[in-house]
């Protein structure tokens, strides 16, 4: 039995999409936002790498989503209009509530709150650019 997972895993390649979430962030000039979302997005790259198993890159991969969430909530509140906050934080709690149920099917339920995650900083993106 391998200690790590392939790249082919949709656990590990969907990461891809969170690194192109960190270029449209850059691309728009919200820094913070795209520095935070990089930090995330290797932490969590080579926790779900290593199968789960790396205590080192757990404990990084979720500081990190909890500063992202803080630095993106803290954006939304400067610069989005209050329907698109409610937006963004309905789509919070829904991806957060596949990610609490993931438990049921890790792999597949894991990777779609990757892509609800991809999506969310996409409705992001939209809200305060």
């Amino acid at each position: 039995m391998k200690n790590r997972r392939s790249l082919k895993d949709p656990l590990v390649y969907s990461h891809i999409l969170f690194f192109l979430n960190g270029l449209l962030y850059m691309q728009r000039q919200f820094f913070l936002l795209s520095s935070c979302l990089f930090c995330c997005t290797v932490a969590s790259f080579f926790y779900h790498l290593s199968k789960e198993k790396s205590i080192f890159w757990g404990r990084i991969d979720r500081k990190m989503c909890f500063i992202s969430v803080g630095v993106i909530v803290y954006h939304l509140i400067q610069f989005a209009d209050w329907k698109h906050v409610i937006l963004c934080i309905l789509w919070l709690c829904l991806s957060l509530f596949v990610y609490k149920i993931s438990f049921l099917s890790y792999k597949l339920l894991h990777s779609l709150w990757h892509v609800g995650v991809y999506i969310g900083n996409l409705f992001v993106l939209l809200s305060i650019s």
